[in-house]
């Protein structure tokens, strides 16, 4: 092993320049991982296959430009060198996960190459080279490596699309193809593979630079390296993250991520030309404005760019508004984009067109539309299809793309399920050969070796309580009590490590996914069935394996002690809430002698989640409130008859506290044991300025409000809801609960080591510390924790390169993505199936004002749970408008404040969206 210097330049975090000297280990042992190579070892490895006609090199520009055709079925055998991943990720985060996505695919034949590490194909950067020559050179030498390796085994084909690089290459002794010779290859066998080819960068169709001509739109050209920099360090540019306005194409807000400037956490952006390009989720840097430059939010609803500009120009941009209340922010515009966070988007074609060229309207309401040229045009027209973005000219109003993917007809229930799981990036890929063949045999039985230095708790009177037709059942409960008369619940959980070993195919697929997804009319799950409904689901007279937590109580609700142990358990009962609520009420008529083993546990668990509840609101958790909502269906299942609000029993807050108490004690053991690592979770405390909505509100509706703790913000809320239930308008404090739930940040995964120990504070439960314990089956987060649990009550060990705090957070991280992806996933789902319960109808139905704009309301229908948008005529907004006040006077002289009930038609329109969009419209 042979050990260089490698040194390169990096700027510190003081901003100053530094050099930095690693060292860089080359070996002679990394396998050029061909199945047909007899020298290199390729043990416990993937491979290439044996049937390919080449196997590909792309260069960094192929991967950061055609990835949409590297991730087609067709193109297979993909070696990708660290020079490319490297330089990969560190100009596209997203598409480096892409790439790692492909390389994990067991059933695509993509690996990577460690290129720099590998003597023969490691090289030295020369004097005045510039970092793309040296890239390109090294890519080069590898590919002239592999050529050589192989010799006439197999081709081995350098793919760029770089004159230059290509003609150097083939002087070199190595073959190349460009994309276009690739893709011609194919051509005949695949007629559309063309269509996954991106806009040229330097190229445009005729006909599309002809219709920006016609527009004459430029916008601002980026500055350059050195101008940012500049900025920078003079304080008047910025760094943070564009999030687009849902309601406004022509706004949207910069959270500020840079070292400067932090008394500016948020920077409003408003207009087309400031927004400059910027897409949501793009890393951008943004030049601060002088105070007299800030603007205002916008109180409009502007949804359509073209629309917005024509009533710019028409006069019509500046509503005839009377507002009171005129606060300004700090505001700028986006001089550069960092890091792009492009991604496939689904949609549909705007309009019937005869030429080649069109519009693409993503279904997310944040993109802008995207130009394609395709030939095909009239073959996708009425169908969901999916679009990349492949640049974005100064001179063009909107980005270019290409089309990649047909998912279906519009309007079909599959197909907008398809649409609504790929925006989300949700996993619905069947599981890998090499996940299910971790899976036990058909007829297994638990052996010796897993029921061993177990508990045996099979006589515990325990059940399980949840909602209908749940099969992944992880959680029973049971309660005794002690001979000090002290309770000692036990709240039992799957043990679903048992059966998931570490770094195995399976859990490597279950932490992938992170998390199963419910949707209205299925779920995506994160473990096979033959596990999540069966093996470890802790089934009525089944015995399975658990994790138990056995917490003793006093009459008090005062945790006294836990004790924590791999269980043999058998459930006697699997209820529903309804059911377990029915005994509960049964158990409660009845003298205590004469109630079943069942039923008292029942009532004493009732009694203990009673105290328990009393003493967290109290402390400060919070009742926070979202519209939830089911679905009847009719007997076969298949047609949804009705939709309405989500009962909540009782019973629902038994289970609640039980998994949350939980959770409170597991959190406490592992953070004892892993005080740098440990898997947590954490309610970020909001700060006053977030709660600027609710305290709006609560001013205009005369209510007092005190948001400085969680405890005094609990206690408003419980004394709004005293008030307006006394005046028989409660969910006039549900709509509070609703609006306090929006200015807070969501709960996130954190790893113990990368906060302090006050930042482990779990805001909206009042809890010093928290983390996920009893959903294994559903919650990847949840089998990290029992990892950690098992080893600190000496059970198992916990691996070595999990003992950081840096691989725990990294993992937390993703956990937390696809958190936030999944709930996404299941409101999109819910709002699917709501609409073809109305579409073909039109109904009448009582609301509530829930946001005031200058030219409509959003309006949230009690009975439903849902929300939706009433817009004024068009090119109409309202006479008077009072922000401060929240009132409003309509455009036909109706006055409107703040939660008011209105009553609305809603139908579904089937030409707005495809897919069909709740239409309200304002009754007067």
């Amino acid at each position: 092993m042979n050990v260089r210097g490698k040194s390169f330049i990096k700027r510190t975090r003081k901003g100053n320049i530094a050099k930095v000297t690693k060292e860089h280990y080359l070996r002679d042992d990394i396998p050029c991982l061909s199945p047909l190579c007899t020298t290199c070892s390729h043990r416990d490895v993937k491979l290439l296959s044996n049937s390919a006609d080449f196997y590909l090199i792309p260069d960094t520009n192929v991967v950061l430009h055609q990835l949409d055709l590297l991730e087609s079925e067709v193109v297979t055998d993909v070696i990708l060198l660290q020079t490319v991943l490297q330089e990969t990720r560190n100009r596209n985060i997203s598409i480096y996960e892409r790439l790692k996505r492909l390389l994990n695919d067991q059933d695509r034949s993509f690996v990577s190459f460690a290129n720099e590490h590998h003597k023969d194909t490691f090289i030295e950067r020369q004097k005045d080279e510039t970092s793309n020559d040296y890239n390109d050179r090294s890519i080069r030498v590898a590919a002239r490596w592999y050529t050589t390796h192989l010799n006439t085994t197999k081709r081995v084909v350098l793919l760029t699309s770089d004159k230059k690089n290509a003609k150097s290459a083939t002087g070199e002794g190595v073959e190349v193809l460009s994309v276009d010779e690739l893709v011609t290859l194919y051509e005949s066998k695949y007629p559309h593979i063309r269509e996954l080819v991106a806009v040229d960068t330097t190229m445009d169709s005729t006909e599309a630079q002809e219709d920006d001509r016609k527009r004459k739109f430029v916008y601002e050209e980026y500055w350059n390296s050195q101008q940012i920099e500049n900025a920078l360090n003079a304080n008047r540019v910025v760094e943070g993250v564009f999030q687009a306005s849902p309601y406004n194409c022509m706004e949207g807000r910069v959270s500020n991520s840079g070292k400067t400037q932090q008394s500016l956490k948020v920077i409003l952006i408003s207009g087309i030309k400031n927004i400059n390009r910027a897409i949501d989720g793009d890393v951008v840097f943004v030049e601060l404005f002088p105070e007299e430059m800030w603007c205002s939010p916008s109180i409009e609803v502007k949804e359509d760019i073209e629309e917005a500009i024509e009533e710019t120009e028409a006069g019509h941009s500046v509503p005839k508004v009377t507002n009171t209340y005129i606060r300004k922010e700090p505001s700028g515009r986006v001089i550069a984009i960092k890091r792009r966070n492009w991604r496939p988007y689904c949609g549909s074609l705007q309009a019937k067109s005869s030429s080649y060229l069109t519009l693409f309207v993503p279904v997310d309401r944040r993109i802008p539309k995207i130009k394609i040229y395709s030939k095909r045009v009239s073959d996708l027209l009425d169908k969901r299809i999916v679009v990349s973005i492949d640049k974005w000219e100064r001179n063009s109003m909107f980005p270019s793309g290409h089309v990649i993917e047909e998912l279906g007809i519009e309007g079909d229930i599959e197909t907008e399920t398809k649409v609504l799981l790929h925006e989300n990036s949700i996993i619905t890929r069947a599981f890998p050969k090499a996940a299910l063949e971790c899976l036990p045999n058909d007829g297994f039985q638990f052996t010796p070796d897993m029921l061993r230095n177990r508990k045996d708790v099979q006589s515990l009177c325990l059940f399980s309580i949840d909602p209908p037709g749940c099969t992944d059942i992880d959680d029973a409960l049971s309660i005794q009590l002690d001979e000090n008369g002290n309770f000692v619940v036990g709240v039992h959980i799957a043990d679903v490590t048992s059966f998931v070993s570490q770094d195995s195919a399976l859990d490597k697929e279950a932490a992938d996914r992170s998390t199963t997804v419910y949707l209205a009319d299925r779920r995506i799950e994160m473990l096979p069935p033959r596990l999540s409904s069966d093996l470890c689901s802790l089934k009525e007279n089944e015995t399975r394996l658990a994790f138990s937590a056995f917490i003793t109580i006093d009459s008090s609700g005062n945790v006294l002690h836990s004790d924590f142990a791999r269980t043999i358990i058998r459930s006697r009962k699997a209820f529903t809430y309804a059911e377990a609520q029915d005994y509960l009420n049964r158990a409660r008529e009845k003298e205590t002698k004469e109630c079943t083993e069942i039923e008292q546990s029942l009532l004493q668990l009732m009694t203990v989640a009673h105290t328990l509840r009393k003493r967290r609101f109290e402390n400060g958790a919070l009742r926070l409130s979202s519209p939830e909502i089911r679905f009847e269906t009719d007997l076969e299942g298949d047609e949804i008859t009705n939709v309405s609000v989500y009962e909540f029993r009782e019973t629902n807050e038994l289970v609640e506290e039980f998994m949350l108490l939980a959770n409170v004690v597991v959190a406490q053991r592992i953070a004892k044991s892993f005080p740098n690592c440990a898997l947590l979770r954490r309610h970020p405390t909001p700060n006053e300025e977030m709660f600027e909505p609710l305290l709006k509100i609560a001013a205009a509706l005369n209510v007092e409000i005190d948001v400085s703790s969680n405890k005094q913000l609990s206690h408003s809320l419980e004394k709004i809801h005293e008030k307006f239930e006394k005046e028989n308008d409660s969910f006039k404090a549900t709509l509070f609960r609703i609006t306090t739930t929006r200015c807070m940040t969501q709960a996130l995964y954190f790893s113990a080591g990368e906060v302090s120990q006050e930042e482990y504070f779990h805001y909206g439960l009042a809890s010093t510390i928290y983390t996920h314990f009893t959903s294994p089956i559903r919650r990847y987060a949840d089998i990290i924790v029992h990892r950690m649990l098992s080893s600190t009550i000496g059970y198992s060990s916990f691996p070595d390169s999990l003992l950081s705090s840096v691989a725990i957070q990294k993992i937390a991280d993703h956990l937390n993505a696809r958190h936030r992806a999944a709930q996404r996933a299941a409101r999109d789902s819910v709002a699917l199936h709501t609409l073809r319960l109305f579409r073909g109808e039109t109904r009448e139905e009582e609301g509530r004002v829930f946001r005031l704009l200058s030219n409509g309301i959003v309006v949230i229908l009690p009975r439903y749970g849902l929300e939706g948008l009433v817009r004024f005529e068009k090119n109409s907004s309202a006479s008077f408008f009072d922000e401060a006040k929240q009132v409003l006077i309509t455009p036909k002289g109706t006055e409107l404040k703040i939660f008011d009930k209105v009553r609305v038609s809603i139908q579904v329109d089937a030409q707005v969206n495809p897919a069909g969009q709740l239409v309200m419209h304002l009754i007067e």
